[in-house]
């Protein structure tokens, strides 16, 4: 029987991929270059196709090509696509992205299509595609697919390193980039970091186009096994929004009438000494009544840090922390802490929070630590010259365990960070201010304390959770990422964490002593004193805000017209959208003006994009007419209240400056 032989590729063509390559993705060019001897080789079999030697076996059965050729047959008959399902009828819409819920619903009780359609359409946004091997199914996948992004992960770098001898990536990249999208290659074996990028680059260019994508694995691993779990995990928050119109103009005012009202310490990511002191980060979820004996026993040797309510359960329990942690911009926090402030001294309790909290929370401390968030507006605005603090959310629990490491404590605890519940009507803990009665008056907190969603559980089983709990779980995991060196043990009976180490309470045992941990206090709170102080704010900058929001509704209403141009016209419309919402400016003064909308115009678009491929061909013109007419009448509402909004605090801004 004839052996395989050592296939020479095309050293020619390998060169001009390295310099497209370098191009889109220089990092990964770098990679490919330093590859020189590489472990496994390109063969051709006695059937004529190619395969790949990796030394102890053949990477596919007979070769490449029958592989492919059967694998692309059943693919293509029954392919793996993520559906978001049927847009939510809202009742009694707040948000200008939940009065198009209602216009949508309208329209569609009117034509009698209320239940919604089957997915009809073969066009998606994006195809993630597990596996490149020699990479013969990618030109197909191209051709076969009506996709604007294609991302593939491979954790064998020879893997891309053999593919780029044989196919000519100009050809893949022009033929996406002439569809308005990309072509991204994610390289590593590290599932939970390979999911997190590829969540990462559709949820940052592709989220209005998720419904009806596609999901391709090529080869079966451990690693891409897990990645394909993760990221279907992830499905059911892929297509949330970054962000609302209404959050940003509550939290540009909220951070500039924080840093205009209190002295206080603002957060910068820098060089500080690394701290040996455990901490107990302290969410409020069910399992934290379990592990009251153990935070007892060790309250004195570790710093406590409660988040949210958190800090409720904690004095009820008799403990008083060393920070409290709070992020929502909401009433809410402000009537939970008013209640504690009348029944406990929350005096010597230092505030680390978000500088877009409500304005009145902060009065309620004697020392406040405030750090301006990643990705919003304010940031954009009044963050000039301090660290854009990254993954300090979406919950408090996040913000509580990346602040306290960039801090320089390196050793987390997580008590209560449950992000769901083993018993489906056990939200909280029994010291929380969540109780029933707090739930009958409050129906947003009942309703985010609703799980519809399974996930595994920390220590084994399954655990009911929601979407917004699974995308926090998402934020800690890249925690791992940032720090390196540190550890994060997760003691918390919820859903299981990447990036952490599970551990039941009562096996903890501290070493530190009580005067270790009481050094690194003195530590953070001399940095507090020498730090402190107002944050100065720009009038003139708030001016040109207000004048290239003119500028921008200006060039919006240009697009709309698009929208009367049925399914052609989405999509052109879809384009003109992400130049104004994803033009990555580098300056300041546009990125506000570009995160103010991307998350709730994006989501207008999306309810079009979900109805019009789901309802009978001979309804989508007068859908189209419908939906054109409430998105202009929406964008002329958000335009009203953002120049108000802009007039209204460059007067505030000029009384202070």
């Amino acid at each position: 029987m004839s052996q395989p032989e050592t296939f020479i590729g095309d050293k020619d063509l390998f060169e001009r991929n390295l310099a497209a390559l370098e191009k889109r993705q220089p990092a990964y060019a770098a990679r490919m270059r330093k590859i020189v001897t590489p472990g496994s080789r390109i063969v051709k079999m006695p059937s004529g196709g190619l395969n790949l030697d990796l030394g102890h076996s053949l990477f596919y059965e007979e070769d490449a090509e029958r592989y492919l050729d059967r694998q692309m047959s059943k693919y293509l008959t029954k392919p793996d696509r993520v559906f978001i399902g049927w847009v939510d009828r809202i009742e009694k819409p707040r948000y200008v992205a939940e009065k198009m819920y209602e216009a949508a619903w309208d329209w569609l009780l009117e034509q009698g299509l209320e239940k919604g359609g089957r997915q009809v359409d073969p066009d998606g946004g994006f195809v993630v595609v597990l596996g490149i091997g020699l990479g013969l199914h990618v030109g197909r996948l191209i051709e076969e697919l009506d996709v604007r992004m294609l991302v593939i992960s491979e954790q064998f770098d020879e893997f891309l390193y053999h593919a780029m001898h044989l196919h000519d990536l100009s050809e893949w990249y022009e033929t996406l980039e002439g569809r308005g999208g990309n072509l991204v290659f994610i390289l590593g074996d590290d599932p939970t970091h390979v999911t997190n990028l590829i969540y990462g680059h559709i949820k940052n260019s592709a989220f209005g186009l998720a419904d009806g994508s596609y999901f391709y694995v090529h080869y079966n691993s451990y690693v891409m096994r897990e990645v394909e779990r993760q990221f279907i995990d992830r499905v059911p928050i892929i297509s949330g929004s970054p962000g609302f119109f209404e959050d940003e103009l509550v939290m540009m005012e909220n951070c500039f009438r924080n840093i205009t009202g209190y002295e206080a310490q603002t957060f910068n990511d820098k060089g500080r000494i690394l701290k040996q002191t455990p901490v107990f980060i302290i969410g409020s979820g069910p399992s934290l009544d379990d592990a009251v004996d153990q935070i007892r026993a060790l309250r004195d040797q570790v710093i406590l840090v409660t988040c949210g309510t958190g800090l409720g359960t904690m004095l009820n329990y008799g403990f008083k922390p060393d920070f409290h942690v709070e992020l929502e911009n909401t009433p809410g926090p402000l009537e939970i802490i008013t209640g504690l402030s009348k029944k406990y001294d929350l005096g010597g309790i230092t505030l680390i929070a978000s500088n877009t909290v409500h304005p009145e929370v902060p009065a309620f401390f004697d020392r406040r630590i405030l750090y301006f968030r990643d990705s919003v507006t304010s940031t954009k605005m009044f963050g000039q010259g301090y660290s854009e603090v990254f993954n300090a959310a979406p919950t408090v629990t996040n913000v509580g365990s990346r602040i306290t490491l960039g801090m320089g404590f390196r050793t987390l605890y997580l008590f209560g960070v449950d992000f769901g519940t083993r018993v489906a009507d056990r939200h909280h803990s029994e010291q929380s201010v969540y109780d029933e009665d707090f739930l009958k008056t409050h129906p947003d907190h009942k309703k985010a304390s609703q799980y519809d969603l399974k996930a595994r559980g920390n220590f084994g089983g399954v655990i009911h959770t929601s979407r917004s709990f699974l995308s926090a779980s998402i934020f800690f995991s890249t925690l791992q990422a940032s720090f390196p060196e540190a550890r994060l043990i997760n003691c918390s009976d919820g859903i299981r964490i990447p990036g952490t180490i599970p551990q039941l309470p009562e096996s903890l045992e501290i070493v530190e002593g009580v005067s270790h941990r009481d050094r690194e206090m003195r530590l953070i709170l001399e940095e507090y004193e020498r730090e402190k102080g107002h944050v100065p704010v720009s009038v003139q900058d708030l001016e040109i805000l207000h004048y290239r929001l003119h500028a921008f509704y200006a060039k919006l209403r240009e697009a709309l017209p698009q929208l009367e141009q049925g399914k052609a016209g989405l999509y052109r419309f879809y384009d003109q959208l992400q130049s104004l919402v994803y033009a990555k400016s580098q300056d300041p003064v546009d990125q506000v003006v570009e995160q103010f909308h991307v998350g709730s115009l994006m989501q207008l678009f999306q309810v079009g994009y979900i109805v019009l491929r789901r309802v009978p061909e001979e309804t989508r013109d007068s859908f189209m007419t419908h939906y054109a007419r409430a998105y202009g009448a929406l964008v002329e509402e958000m335009a009203e209240r953002a120049l108000t909004f802009t007039e209204n605090l460059i007067e505030e801004a000029r009384k202070v400056a």
